[in-house]
């Protein structure tokens, strides 16, 4: 069976409403959305670059275990803190997942209790 052609303008309506939802702080939200609307979005100038973000947040983490690890005595090798990055970005994803899992049957949960 083929797929149906998805209206992806009105996808990315929704997804501005719902990330709209979750607003904070001025222009922060909890975002949760398909890399490839966040892309879209961006492409359009509706918000910022979801991917270069990501990226930016790793290097940090990486110069800053190069710059952190000596003053601790550890070694600072750019590989290990390459690894380590890596690591921690997915601990980070899987961490954003599960809370948004377990918040999401709070809500439901709490919708139909008597």
């Amino acid at each position: 069976m083929a797929e149906p052609d998805l209206d992806t303008d009105k996808l990315d309506d929704a997804a501005l409403a719902i990330l709209s939802l979750t607003l904070h702080d001025g222009n922060r939200v909890w975002k949760g959305l398909d890399w490839s609307i966040t892309d879209r979005l961006h492409a359009k100038g509706l918000i910022h670059d979801p991917v270069g973000k990501a990226i930016v947040g790793y290097g940090v983490a990486v110069i800053t275990q190069l710059v952190v690890f000596p003053w601790f005595g550890l070694p600072a090798r750019l590989d290990d803190a390459m690894a380590i990055g890596a690591i921690f970005a997915i601990i980070s994803i899987l961490r954003s997942f599960l809370l948004r899992r377990v918040f999401e049957t709070i809500r439901v949960g709490g919708q139909f209790r008597d």
